[in-house]
């Protein structure tokens, strides 16, 4: 629960960055909510994914279940680091 709650605080931090002051909480708060419903669907569907694969292969639903990890993991290392405020500054002068 430690790391979990480490990784939540540090996605506050990256929003805080990424979105200028003026749409800080709007883009924090959308965010958070696409979170949000991901963790209310992901019972469903490994529900799904027992029912579809059989109640023994918890190793496959927990691996089919870990690739949406695995790739929030690569878009993280692919999204450009910005500061929202400075882009929002330079668009403004632009």
């Amino acid at each position: 629960m430690f790391f979990l709650n480490a990784a939540i605080v540090g996605f506050y931090a990256a929003f805080a960055r990424g979105f200028p002051a003026y749409a800080r909480a709007t883009g924090t708060g959308f965010v958070l909510g696409v979170g949000r419903a991901g963790a209310a669907g992901s019972p469903i569907v490994a529900g799904l994914l027992f029912d579809t694969l059989g109640k023994g292969e918890l190793l496959t639903v927990s691996l089919l279940m870990s690739l949406g990890s695995v790739c929030a993991i690569f878009m993280l290392l692919w999204l450009p680091m910005r500061d929202g405020d400075a882009v929002a500054m330079a668009e403004a002068k632009a």
